[in-house]
């Protein structure tokens, strides 16, 4: 329960963000534990999401945005289906532009 909504404030959309990023953190740390820390930039977002104030809490969309980049969606979702993905970075050097781990990462989502 969000801080705020323990204090008799009205439930709100940050509220909500609170109990997202909890069942997040939850869902990370499933089989670990609680000692063992969560990966830096997924640990950052949650406490975002569990920040005391409201007002500094993401939005879902935005929540769900950082999510996709850090890829944690992806593989929650390969380890319900046991799927293993290969490498989204080339193995081998190629006479390609470069492009940012990013933008590897799209292109080869869009091969599979």
């Amino acid at each position: 329960m969000a801080p705020e909504t323990r204090k008799g404030k009205p439930y709100s959309l940050p509220a909500d963000m609170y109990s997202l990023a909890v069942t997040v953190e939850e869902i990370a740390r499933a089989g670990k534990p609680t000692s063992e820390k969560l990966e830096p930039l997924l640990q950052r977002i949650v406490r975002r999401g569990r920040s005391s104030d409201p007002l500094r809490r993401p939005t879902a969309k935005a929540f769900l945005q950082k999510m996709q980049d850090v890829g944690w969606l992806d593989r929650q979702r390969d380890r319900q289906t046991g799927r293993k993905r290969a490498s989204p970075l080339p193995r081998t050097p190629c006479a390609c532009p470069a492009r940012t781990a990013q933008q590897e990462i799209w292109a080869a989502a869009a091969l599979d």
